[in-house]
């Protein structure tokens, strides 16, 4: 477990590293392939799922409540995944829920597995969907379809990040994060003001609150966050 950089979280924990979606984007595969054949990364193939048994520990050294961005360098919920790998990280989150009072934040693209597992999920767990355009809404339709919430899901959050285009915000969110792409990927795409924009406009209708990233601040005019300064946290 290692404390982090990024700006909405305390600490980052990887029981689960890799993932099959390919995004061409993803700043975890470029990691990973620095870090191959240390840290728990496969040498031959440092992105393949792998599930790190060792460190389902990790958050129970934590004294005080920390925010903890769970499997950041990898899919907690994706097709290829065990299920027992998925069941023991919960039995960790229900452990912290307990005695430690640590709040768990997983993102996916592929909610629609959730459900197999939201009956025993933990009420410190906080459920988000990446989202990078308008062809991923249907991410967010799918976590706020009302069913995950009916069987005790606390916050459903978004991350946008990174932002490729606009994007239309269903009023059940509870938070959501705007990021920037990182890198220099050839074909990077960079976001623009108006569709930062429109989100805030949306978020500011349904009373959603935003954490906007710092490496959003190049492609803002300074006055937009004066603009809606009820919802941007």
């Amino acid at each position: 477990m290692n404390r982090t950089k990024i700006e909405w979280c305390d600490f980052t924990w990887n029981p689960i590293t890799g993932c099959e979606h390919g995004c061409p984007y993803c700043y975890a595969r470029r990691m990973a392939y620095r870090l191959r054949g240390r840290f728990g990364y496969p040498e031959d193939e440092p992105f393949r799922p792998t599930f790190h048994e060792d460190r389902l520990g990790e958050p129970l050294e934590l004294k005080r409540p920390s925010k903890i961005f769970t499997c950041s360098m990898g899919e907690m919920f994706g097709d290829w995944v065990p299920l027992p790998w998925v069941d023991k990280i919960l039995r960790v989150m229900w452990v912290c829920h307990h005695r430690r009072g640590h709040v768990f934040q997983v993102l996916t693209k592929t909610p629609q597995y959730i459900h197999f597992f939201i009956d025993v999920a933990p009420p410190n767990l906080w459920l988000g969907v990446s989202v990078e355009s308008a062809r991923a809404e249907w991410r967010m339709k799918t976590l706020t379809d009302g069913t995950l919430k009916q069987k005790g899901l606390k916050i459903a959050w978004a991350s946008l990040e990174p932002l490729h285009g606009p994007v239309r915000i269903p009023k059940e969110l509870d938070w959501i994060v705007i990021g920037a792409e990182t890198g220099n990927r050839k074909g990077r795409i960079e976001p623009r003001e108006w569709w930062i924009k429109a989100i805030l406009a949306q978020a500011d209708e349904h009373g959603i609150p935003v954490f906007m990233k710092d490496n959003l601040k190049p492609y803002w005019d300074g006055e937009l966050l004066q603009e809606f300064p009820e919802v941007v946290r």
